[in-house]
Order: C-alpha cells, then sequence, then structure tokens
C-alpha cells in the first residue's frame, strides 16, 4: 500500500477500511512494516497535488495522508469518487448500471471522501498548485 512509503515501520498504523456492501464485509488496511522500495519516512515534507480530476484511489492517498498530518494537499477539491465500481444489469434488459459497491472509511474521520472530495489545505486552480507548493 503507497501510503506505507510515507510512514515509518513501527508503529504499524491503521490507514482506511473498506466496506464492500456485496460482501457484507469491512476490511482494515495497516501500513506495512516492510517495503519493496526505499521508504520516504516521517522526517521530509510531503505535497499532494491536486485538481477537480484527481479520482477514485489517488483521493484515498490523499484523504490518508491529510488525515495522518502527513501531507499537505495543494490544488482543487478532488472528484469525490469511489473505491469500487460494479455493473449491474436491470432485469431482463438490455440495460446495465454502474453502482458503487464499496466505501472507504477514514479511522481517523470514520468518514469518506467519496462524494464531497477531497478538501485541499491550500485551495488554488489546478495550473498553480505547482508554484503554490
Amino acid at each position: 500500500y503507497i501510503v506505507s512509503y510515507f510512514t515509518d515501520p513501527e508503529p504499524l498504523i491503521h490507514i482506511d477500511s473498506v466496506y464492500d456492501r456485496t460482501a457484507d464485509l469491512t476490511i482494515e488496511l495497516w501500513s506495512m512494516p516492510t517495503l519493496l522500495g526505499k521508504r520516504y519516512g516521517t522526517s521530509k515534507p510531503l505535497i499532494i497535488l491536486t485538481s477537480k480530476d484527481t479520482l477514485g484511489i489517488a483521493e484515498d492517498v490523499a484523504y490518508c495522508l491529510k488525515n495522518l498530518k502527513r501531507a499537505t494537499i495543494v490544488g482543487e477539491n478532488t472528484a469525490g469518487g469511489t473505491v469500487k465500481m460494479s455493473k449491474m444489469k436491470v432485469g431482463d434488459t438490455d440495460f446495465y448500471v454502474t453502482v458503487p459497491v464499496a466505501k472507504s472509511i477514514n479511522p481517523i474521520t470514520g468518514k469518506s471522501w467519496e462524494i464531497n472530495g477531497v478538501a485541499p489545505d491550500v485551495d488554488v486552480a489546478a495550473e498553480d498548485a505547482l508554484d503554490a507548493a
């Protein structure tokens, strides 16, 4: 899990929970003590640039690191997407709908970035985010 690269190896941190509606199951996601690559750690600042087009798992990473007080978010409010979608057939027709079937629940806020997106700490237009950072 990418968030682990921006944490210390110990103590392990409860990063996120994902509730899967189809399985009626909540899975806790924890930081990983060992990684395949080099750990960035917590001693260096971390800035994440966002836009209205930042969507899905990218939002999850930004939301987790923001609420861990590990990153500063610079740019625009994100799209407010979802973790997992599923295509379902409507009755005995040729129509399908795509619906969210999982929900991210942050252990710090008890909320999700879905629908509302991730609010930046520094609110600027996406094209100005790098300069503002």
